[in-house]
């Protein structure tokens, strides 16, 4: 996967995908 830093949709787009994945993660490792 490929990202251009010149366009600040994929920066945000990055930060929430990176953010959903560490919420994913402490919700499995909750149980």
């Amino acid at each position: 996967m490929e990202f251009n830093i010149d366009s600040p949709i994929n920066i945000y787009g990055f930060i929430i995908f990176t953010q959903t994945l560490n919420i994913y993660r402490n919700i499995l490792y909750s149980f």
